[in-house]
């Protein structure tokens, strides 16, 4: 497990979704082809660009996010890693600093 520190901005400028969808994305089913990242990607004056899956989990009323890590971290304004390691093997997960306060947890 890996905490990061939530305070600091996605560096996102766009977040893009199909039509029809909800302004709260995590609660529909509603996703985007991912080959739509490299035409994205094609597009002149685009920095980077990573597809981001996020799901709603009712079992701790939280939200679960699947992010491409090589591609985001091609991003200079990303999430800053505070404890624990990027890379991720396995069933390992990165948590925000909040969540990880609350529950008590620390990267093994």
């Amino acid at each position: 497990m890996t905490t990061w520190d939530e305070t600091v901005g996605l560096g996102a400028d766009y977040i893009l979704q199909p039509t029809g969808s909800s302004v709260f994305y995590a609660f529909s089913n509603a996703a985007l082809n991912i080959k739509l990242a490299g035409k994205i990607a094609e597009v002149q004056g685009i920095a980077a660009v990573t597809p981001v899956l996020a799901k709603f989990s009712s079992s701790d009323f939280s939200l679960v996010f699947g992010i491409d890590m090589e591609s985001y971290n091609k991003f200079d304004g990303r999430l800053k890693v505070i404890s624990g390691r990027e890379s991720l093997k396995d069933d390992e997960v990165i948590i925000d600093q909040l969540y990880a306060e609350s529950k008590k947890l620390a990267p093994a």
